[in-house]
């Protein structure tokens, strides 16, 4: 999944520097990468069987 969000930002760097006129797609995209690395986080510390934090 990692490789999938590198690839949007790619695209994101691509359409920000050759087409500048697309900027609200990159902004939408950025935002969907984000939303998508913080829900793939909080479902990998969901399921851990010892907490990531030391209690």
């Amino acid at each position: 999944m990692e490789m999938v969000q590198l690839g949007l930002y790619l695209v994101v760097a691509y359409l920000i520097l050759a087409k500048p006129e697309k900027e609200k797609i990159a902004y939408g995209i950025t935002c969907l990468v984000v939303l998508s690395a913080c829900f793939i986080f909080f479902m990998g510390i969901k399921t851990m069987i010892i907490p990531g934090l030391n209690y």
